[in-house]
């Protein structure tokens, strides 16, 4: 049977697509729901040379972290499961995906985390999506110590980020979003204000329920009666609950063709993987009225066909980059306050990570120096009698020696910051102790050519400016990162 890699030899990679390099017909291709992520997370450990195993879906992006003791045989397994899971082939999309390395990867997911690298600066529904692929990884079993560490850290990076900056202040997020890009290109809509039309909304899931909260309060602001909302849901059970917690109508779904040809304002949120709206629920539309529909789902619910129609709007995730956002200059203060945070948060896990190596063969010597302390204890007390009665201070003052001759060394081993110095220490400790020395390292090598440059930097130029020393540069030419990292 094969030895599984220890936990502090594997090396962390992230592979996916996002908002700022795909647009929303790439990514609803590699959308996860999130009853499949569990499923998903296991398939995915059935590769060579992937040891753990996360997905992060969102209407964002979808991002696939693994731990692997060897970097290029990781990285052919997770295109090649890209390819057999979700018919979408990595190198063909040519400058719409992004693979990050080693501590690349890891700022990443903490910048993710910190809603920096959202589409909306800051907004909050990432840590829950953050917790909610973590969950599903540890329930498949595909979340070992690394990977559970990692997207751990990276939910205390986000909760440290919003509460030590005011990146968090404005509550940002993608329904309001929706709602700002509605008010500002739509100010009037059949004459009066657009968010006070009667509203149609589909979905009663978690964003639909914020879609909800940030609608009644704009419509309440513009004297809008909540009772012209109506929910609709293929599943009954979430209805009633907000119904009553807005005051708005619900309605059975077989009633949506009627509704969607009489609702001038139509919002679209649910976990569907397929169109709900199609172009015939608005075959009847004889212009009387005109219809504008959101659709923040992703994979997308709605139709783009149903856009030729003359008196219908339909507009996505895509076209609110921009909205509900903050000046140039406030985007770069509160950007550069996060990666503060982050290069803090990233230099602590980072140690953790370094230090691993370190821990069994401190454990072993400790052991075998505390068997020693008490077996010449019990020998000086056997051979003076007269001892017993001190019994005990000299048993404390045998340990209090044994701690301070190793608290140097271990904290010399444990805050070393190379990896590599790291093993050679604790190799020399072994030997010198005769204890089992730590595992080897993985190989971090990527041989040349083993991975397609796709040509673009993960980040925005203007985020980068300020971001935490060992992340990824605007300036370098491709968007893998191909240094080892520890």
């Amino acid at each position: 049977m094969p030895v599984r890699p220890s936990a502090f030899s594997l090396n962390t990679i992230v592979i996916g697509v996002r908002h700022a390099n795909a647009a929303i017909d790439v990514r609803e291709q590699l959308a996860f729901s999130g009853p499949t992520l569990e499923q998903a997370c296991q398939a995915l450990t059935t590769y060579r040379g992937i040891e753990e195993a996360a997905i992060l879906s969102t209407c964002n992006r979808t991002e696939l972290y693994a731990t692997v003791s060897d970097t290029a045989l990781g990285i052919q397994s997770l295109k090649r499961f890209l390819k057999e899971y979700k018919q979408f082939d990595y190198d063909a999309h040519h400058g719409h995906g992004f693979l990050l390395l080693h501590e690349d990867a890891i700022i990443h997911l903490f910048r993710v985390a910190s809603g920096i690298d959202s589409m909306i600066l800051g907004e909050g529904q990432i840590l829950s999506q953050i917790k909610d692929a973590l969950h599903a990884a540890m329930a498949g079993g595909t979340a070992g110590e690394i990977i559970e560490k990692l997207f751990k850290t990276a939910l205390t990076v986000g909760k440290a980020v919003r509460s030590e900056t005011g990146i968090a202040h404005r509550d940002p997020n993608i329904p309001k979003a929706a709602l700002a890009f509605i008010g500002q290109q739509y100010g009037q809509l059949n004459g009066m204000p657009t968010v006070a039309q009667p509203a149609l909304v589909l979905g009663a899931g978690r964003i639909a329920d914020i879609m909800l909260a940030e609608l009644t309060t704009a419509r309440a602001s513009l004297g809008a009666k909540p009772a012209e909302i109506t929910l609709i849901n293929r599943t009954m059970d979430r209805l009633a609950p907000l119904a009553e917690q807005y005051g708005i109508q619900t309605a059975a779904w077989d009633q949506l063709p009627v509704l969607a040809a009489c609702h001038p304002l139509i919002l679209v949120a649910t976990s569907a993987k397929h169109y709900l709206l199609k172009p015939e629920h608005f075959s009847q539309h004889q212009g009387q009225h005109d219809t504008l529909i959101m659709d923040i789902s992703v994979p997308r619910n709605v139709d783009p066909a149903i856009g030729q129609h003359p008196h219908v709007k339909v507009y996505n995730t895509d076209d609110l980059q921009g909205y509900g956002s903050l000046s140039e200059a406030n985007r770069l203060r509160l950007t550069h306050e996060a990666n503060q945070v982050i290069e803090r948060e990233y230099k602590a896990f980072h140690q953790w990570r370094v230090g691993r190596p370190a821990i069994p063969v401190i454990s072993q010597l400790r052991a075998r120096i505390e068997d020693a302390r008490r077996t010449e204890v019990a020998d000086f007390v056997s051979y003076c009698p007269e001892t017993k009665k001190s019994c005990g201070v000299i048993d404390a003052m045998s340990r209090s020696l044994v701690n301070k001759l190793l608290h140097d060394p271990t904290i010399q081993l444990r805050s070393t910051p190379q990896l590599d110095e790291i093993y050679k220490q604790a190799e020399m400790l072994s030997t010198m102790f005769n204890i089992p020395a730590p595992p080897a390292a993985c190989s971090t090598t990527v041989p040349a050519g083993s991975i397609r440059n796709t040509g673009n930097t993960p980040y925005p130029d203007h985020e980068t400016d300020a971001a935490p020393s060992g992340s990824p540069s605007s300036d370098a030419a491709d968007m893998v990162s191909v240094n080892p990292r520890p």
